[in-house]
């Protein structure tokens, strides 16, 4: 049985009623997660049988694969690309407590011989003690820097020293969420002027399961909004920003284990140039923000597992543990509804 349905999620969208053909994707256990290149070209695929697995898709639909190899000696339970910027630069999380860094070598011809194209491990992190639940590089504004978290709760930030050379990066620094529960999830805030990741987490204490946290002027990760989430669940399994689409507010999605699907509208309510990592006034003050919850449906039956944005922040995909994926959007009132439910769901 497959445990994350977001293989399905981009196709979803683009096919909605063209209906979604099932993807032989050759893994002996269980799929942990699915991620989609920048230009929706290639898929990256990880498993409880601790492999990986790269697919590239076609004209046609169809996915060819492309790269399959063994990074870890646990479940994989998270893939990330980098932004095509930096190369075909890929990224797992795993129950071992590393995380492995792959990159592309295209292929070339020598002479009369034509070398294809390969995927070469460039780098091995193991600053964790537990397992790491969550990866993502940074928008590629910030440069070639990857977020993760641990079930332990502890968030760390790497760069790679040398984009030329992807052997090596630095441990820029870490900081532990706030609460005594694991961290599951996180995703960076794509707007330009901010330095801002959400976190997903897993607690008794469920009033923090939801937090934000910013690099602010004073050049230290603070935590900045997570008191104003109101969040009443115990897990929260994916978070995800929106694109933002110049405008003048976040739009942050969370996939929830009470079956809920939530988003938040978030405001910053300080002055221009106040505070933030890019601000021009006083570099020690902190942004402040307004959050406003948009969205707390039940419409799944069952634990919720992903959410998944389109390119234009105005779809939200979620996906269950029943394999069922919803589409979001709002409506003529700027309410969010299920917009459309899958074909092959339907039927």
């Amino acid at each position: 049985r497959v445990h994350c349905s977001r293989i399905l999620v981009r196709r979803v969208m683009a096919e909605a009623h063209a209906g979604v053909a099932p993807m032989e994707h050759g893994h002996l256990d269980v799929i942990q997660d699915v991620s989609y290149n920048y230009y929706g070209k290639r898929i990256a695929t990880c498993s409880g049988d601790h492999t990986v697995k790269v697919y590239d898709i076609d004209d046609d639909g169809q996915q060819l694969l492309t790269g399959d190899f063994k990074p870890h000696c646990g479940s994989v339970l998270r893939v990330a690309w980098a932004h095509p910027e930096y190369g075909a630069v890929l990224a797992s999380c795993s129950e071992d407590s590393t995380v492995e860094i792959w990159e592309e070598q295209v292929g070339r011809a020598t002479g009369s011989e034509q070398i294809p194209s390969e995927w070469v491990h460039r780098a091995r992190l193991t600053d964790s003690r537990t397992a790491i639940t969550g990866i993502e590089f940074a928008p590629r504004q910030l440069g070639l820097k990857l977020a993760t978290c641990a079930k332990d709760g502890q968030v760390r930030l790497y760069e790679a020293m040398d984009v030329m050379n992807l052997s090596s990066w630095s441990h820029l620094e870490d900081f532990k969420v706030r609460g005594k529960g694991q961290c599951n999830c996180l995703s960076w805030n794509p707007a330009r002027g901010y330095t801002m990741l959400a976190l997903g987490c897993s607690s008794d204490a469920k009033s923090t399961n939801i937090q934000v946290w910013e690099l602010g002027g004073s050049k230290r990760w603070t935590s900045v909004i997570d008191t104003q989430f109101k969040v009443d669940v115990a897990e929260v399994n994916d978070v995800a920003f929106a694109p933002s689409m110049g405008r003048g507010y976040f739009l942050l999605a969370a996939a929830c284990g009470d079956g809920s699907v939530r988003i938040w509208k978030i405001r910053s309510t300080s002055a221009p140039g106040f505070g933030g990592a890019d601000a021009i006034g006083d570099q020690t003050r902190q942004q402040r923000y307004d959050c406003e919850e948009v969205l707390n449906s039940l419409d799944h039956a069952v634990r919720v597992h992903r959410v998944s944005w389109n390119v234009t922040g105005t779809k939200l995909a979620s996906t269950a543990e029943d394999g069922s994926v919803k589409l979001w959007r709002t409506d003529l009132l700027g309410q969010w509804r299920v917009s459309e439910v899958p074909i092959s769901e339907r039927d």
